[in-house]
This record gives C-alpha cells, sequence and structure tokens, in this order.
C-alpha cells in the first residue's frame, strides 16, 4: 500500500467530518488556548523548611489570581 492509499484510507475513517480552512482551525485553537489559565505571578521560595502562613497564602493568591485553582 502506498501513501496515498493510506491517506484515503485514513480519512474514510472519520464518516460525517468535514473539511476546514486553516483560518477556521486557528481561530478554533485561538479560542482554546485563551480559555487556558494562565502562568500565575512568581512567588518567593519558603524561607525555612516549614512555609508560613504567609507564605502559603502568597502562593495560593497568585495560582487563584491566574486562574489554575478556583477562587471560591
Amino acid at each position: 500500500m502506498n501513501k496515498l492509499q493510506e491517506k484515503r484510507i485514513l480519512n474514510n475513517m472519520t464518516p460525517g467530518a468535514k473539511k476546514v480552512s486553516l483560518g477556521e482551525r486557528l481561530i478554533e485553537l485561538e479560542e482554546t488556548v485563551a480559555a487556558l489559565p494562565r502562568q500565575a505571578a512568581a512567588v518567593d521560595n519558603a524561607a525555612g523548611a516549614n512555609p508560613t502562613k504567609a507564605e502559603f497564602d502568597a502562593l495560593l493568591s497568585a495560582l487563584r489570581a491566574s486562574g489554575v485553582i478556583a477562587s471560591s
């Protein structure tokens, strides 16, 4: 089986699939990427072996602000 035959077989494995233009696909990707959480703000490392409540709260605040974890 050559590459063209393989491509035809693979294309026919998804019945009902429609062809989309590259522009349509890029718009879908932009919408998906926009929905992903942003990178959290930098938080200083813990000063000692046991993080303090303030250090832990700073980490939680950064994660909430970026959308990585829920705010409530």
